[in-house]
């Protein structure tokens, strides 16, 4: 049984930021645009959602950061 080893991709295509790649890759200014409204929108709406969370539950705040701090790890590395 024969096993083909395949070299990955090189060492400095590892540590590219992702904001380099996409640009590389054809997206411009006005996606770049778009994404940062998107973030700003989504910021708005989370951060006193889940500062009305924190309040309303019977958790402590660091509780809350540490439970959201999982969640956002866990999504990151299911959509990675």
């Amino acid at each position: 049984m024969n096993t083909v080893v395949r070299p990955g991709p090189p060492f400095a295509e590892l540590f590219t930021p992702k904001l380099v790649t996409v640009w590389r890759e054809g997206n411009g200014a006005a996606h770049l645009r778009a994404d940062a409204i998107a973030g700003l929108t989504v910021a708005i709406v989370a951060l006193p959602l889940s500062t009305a969370t924190a309040i309303a539950g019977p958790v402590t705040p660091c509780q809350v950061r540490a439970a959201r701090a999982i969640v956002a790890h866990r999504a990151i590395w299911i959509l990675k």
